[in-house]
């Protein structure tokens, strides 16, 4: 019996370790890869819905979404912004508190002529000591689960499509991610890859 656990111990390993490896392949991957699709006009609110709509998120959070109308558009690669949503609620995932449930507000408003949109979870928070690493490619506070390059392919796509993406360090329950799209208005006539 005892060597029959041990046997499956070592597989569990070794397809956990499998998982790890493709995950990697997929990031790095994605890192390297160029957008090659053309900006249009995209809808945050259908992509964010969408995103809050998925059934692998569902059973596992709370998102509550808060737009406002005149947040809605902006010219971007519609799949690459659809991607960092979906990346930045799974992060959000993966590192909640085992209590309370996890909840995860996403708020999307003009500031003047910019768009911001804001990830904010009830996580466990990005520790301070490593907060100025974290966009870094191939940096993992755990090794054993994540690539290290999700927000590091999160902040190369936000750039490519014109934003930054920062951590808020000032909000302190949990987690909190700014996207700030400056100047709106002027970013279809700094249309790329068009």
């Amino acid at each position: 019996k005892d060597l029959d656990h041990d046997i499956k111990e070592i597989l569990d390993e070794s397809f956990a370790a499998v998982k790890r490896i493709q995950d990697l392949a997929s990031e790095f991957l994605q890192y390297l890869q160029p957008i090659d699709e053309r900006r249009s006009k995209v809808n945050i609110t259908n992509i964010l819905k969408q995103v809050q709509g998925n059934s692998t998120l569902k059973n596992k959070c709370t998102i509550e979404l808060s737009i406002d109308e005149q947040a809605n558009e902006i010219w971007a690669h519609k799949s690459g912004l659809q991607w960092v949503f979906e990346e930045l609620l799974q992060n959000a995932i993966k590192h909640r508190k085992k209590d309370p449930f996890l909840k995860i507000i996403v708020k999307a408003k003009m500031d003047n002529k910019d768009l911001i949109i804001s990830f904010q979870d009830n996580g466990t928070g990005i520790p301070e000591h490593i907060q100025n690493k974290i966009f870094d490619p191939f940096f993992s506070e755990d090794r054993n689960s994540g690539t290290g390059l999700g927000l590091t392919n999160i902040k190369k796509i936000i750039e490519e499509n014109g934003g930054i993406v920062y951590l808020d360090n000032s909000y302190n329950d949990g987690a909190s991610f700014i996207i700030k799209f400056s100047d709106i208005q002027k970013m279809k006539g700094n249309n790329i890859h068009e």
